[in-house]
């Protein structure tokens, strides 16, 4: 009887035992299924977020808004402003077609907007065509003030103007009366030396609406109903300079309801010369102050300053560096006067999440061409090979310090680069594929200008703006550059404080009270903006060149899809409108009228309500 009772309890602990490793066993496999499945699908999201699909051929053959730029081919400041107005289009991803004035087409009701690029309209047959366009529901953008001619006395009063035959004044200042240019309402600029127009001495109608305004509240910006549509004009002759791009979108996004387009949005800030050698001895204003030497006052004022600076207003440093300040060209390059500040500043700064970028062995900029660097006292290369050694010297050298770490971002001494420069970088240190220069022109035109760019050699992420002063300049161009770009980007020296015409023979408190504004101004107007170093901006510069954007909108709805997907891309969208549900994506409003679009899918649609 005890034998069958033993054997039955050992089949029941067999079968137990089978049946519980049966279940282990179907769950492992399971959970490897699955755990497979996870990871192909991870691979696949991955894949999908880099790699550049198409889009879809019926979403190509969708009809998109197309912009007509009339423009004067005898004009030059005609055409420079038709190039400008062309760039920020393109950068808005927007389709257009420039013709001459004199074959403006007979059937432009296809167009979303006419934009007027020359001031003599005398020279359109007959502009009965355009205000007939305007009066069907078409808008109109003048981007140049008109000349008292025959066809603007018969016109004036179509585009809001009361005066027949007004002066011309010149004004150097600009009030900005509405938020067209992003979270600037208010910003007013009186710099003789960066705004200068040839403007109208006019008053406007009632049923005008003013933008912007100048000397003695002359109306500077502003747009009339006619008819269906609209006209908006530019009452000044400045809107050929790049600077001046985040004008033109912001009056294109005011003029039409619902205005969507892609941004690069990021916030970068640079230090150059940073970490390099500090100079001995003692500086007047640095002593008067805090009692130290140079030396002593960069470890224990500055570089403390700009770290909390840093975390206060949420910004990463690219920092670029060099090994000494000789002007040695033909070598031997070994001066490594800067070993221990690379390795203090270099560990505070990578700790912080920030970046080490090269900016040469010394300070001579990367030329053969001795007339390029005359005026800056500098001494051109002899030829490339010497080029190329002294930037595998500064590899070296920071490998020395910082071993695996990888230079990826190039910054030009003083901004100017050659193209033997540039192919002397490639060989030298093949890991840099960013160049970090300028974006607006230098007045001797000795710089490195750079468009937002990458092609398979280079990732070009140029500069905006300078300086530890929040002069009107810098505030004029970021926000210029915040509306169409979505982008700050900055740098600064840390010996501009010894240097009387860079520091404005200003303390290290002024200096560092006006760039803290500077920062503090940036973070409360486009707290939106991500923070990231310089290589970290060329994935955003990737994805916003490589996407390919299509819209089908209506009063209620705006359905976007963006070809070469790269995972995520933003956009501003201006609208007078509340957003009801959007999908694929999230809106965020950043000001009056203006809403970060930030796409999470290749396909989005956002839902508009009523008026806010």
């Amino acid at each position: 009887m005890s034998n069958n009772v033993s054997l039955i309890k050992m089949m029941i602990m067999v079968a137990f035992v089978i049946l519980f490793g049966g279940v282990i066993l179907i769950t492992q496999l399971e959970s490897f299924h699955l755990f497979k499945m996870h990871q192909h699908s991870l691979a696949m999201a991955n894949k999908a977020s880099q790699e550049s699909s198409p889009p879809p051929a019926e979403i190509q053959d969708i009809e998109q808004d197309q912009f007509l730029l009339v423009y004067d081919p005898d004009t030059e400041l005609s055409v420079s402003l038709k190039n400008n107005v062309e760039k920020t289009l393109l950068y808005m991803k927007k389709m257009f077609a420039s013709v001459p004035v004199k074959k403006i087409p007979n059937d432009i009701k296809e167009y979303k907007n006419i934009i007027i690029l020359f001031p003599n309209l005398d020279l359109v047959k007959d502009f009965t065509i355009l205000t007939d366009y305007v009066s069907h529901g078409g808008k109109m953008f003048f981007a140049i003030r008109p000349d008292i001619v025959e066809t603007y006395e018969s016109i004036h009063e179509m585009i809001g103007i009361n005066e027949s035959d007004p002066p011309y004044k010149d004004t150097f200042s600009v009030k900005i009366e509405s938020d067209f240019l992003i979270n600037s309402r208010g910003l007013q600029i009186t710099d003789e030396n960066l705004i200068w127009n040839s403007v109208l001495d006019i008053s406007l109608k009632e049923n005008s609406t003013v933008l912007a305004s100048t000397d003695n509240m002359i109306p500077f910006l502003w747009s009339t109903p006619y008819g269906k549509g609209t006209f908006m004009v530019f009452n000044g002759t400045m809107l050929e300079s790049e600077m001046n791009r985040g004008f033109i979108a912001g009056s294109l996004s005011y003029l039409n309801n619902n205005f969507i387009y892609p941004i690069l949005n990021s916030k970068v800030v640079y230090i150059d010369d940073f970490p390099a050698p500090f100079p001995d001895g003692t500086h007047d204003l640095i002593f008067r102050d805090y009692k130290t030497n140079t030396m002593s006052f960069f470890h224990k004022v500055w570089w403390p300053d700009m770290l909390k600076m840093a975390q206060e207003y949420d910004v990463k440093y690219t920092a670029g560096i060099i090994e000494t300040y000789n002007d040695d060209v033909d070598g031997p390059f070994n001066e490594r006067l800067a070993e221990h500040n690379l390795k203090i500043f270099g560990r505070d700064l990578l700790k912080m999440g920030g970046e080490l970028a090269a900016h040469g062995y010394n300070h001579q900029s990367l030329t053969l061409d001795q007339g390029q660097v005359v005026s800056l006292g500098y001494t051109a290369w002899k030829d490339e090979k010497d080029m190329v050694a002294s930037l595998q010297e500064l590899n070296q050298f920071v490998q020395g310090i910082f071993q695996g770490y990888t230079l990826k971002t190039y910054i030009p001494p003083s901004n100017v680069l050659s193209e033997d420069g540039k192919k002397a970088i490639k060989k030298a240190i093949p890991s840099i594929s960013n160049i970090a220069s300028l974006h607006l022109p230098d007045d001797e035109g000795i710089s490195y200008i750079q468009e937002f760019e990458y092609s398979e050699e280079y990732n070009e992420i140029p500069r905006l703006t300078s300086d530890y002063h929040y002069a009107q300049e810098v505030q004029w161009i970021v926000a210029n550059g915040a509306t169409l770009y979505g982008v700050f980007s900055h740098f600064i020296h840390p010996d501009d404080i010894l240097d009387e015409e860079r520091s404005g023979n200003k303390t290290w408190h002024e200096m560092s009270s006006s760039f803290r504004k500077m920062l503090k101004d940036v973070k409360e107007k486009y707290p939106w903006m991500k923070s990231q170093t310089a290589s970290e901006s060329t994935e955003s510069l990737r994805s916003f060149q490589d996407a390919k954007v299509f819209f089908l909108q209506d009063e209620k709805i705006i359905q976007g899809y963006i070809g070469h997907f790269r995972g995520e891309l933003d956009f501003i969208l201006r609208s007078d409108k509340k957003i009801v549900d959007s999908l694929g994506c999230e809106v965020e409003k950043i000001d009056s009228n203006h809403y970060l679009v930030h796409a999470v899918s290749p396909e989005f649609t956002i839902e508009l309500g009523d008026e806010s």
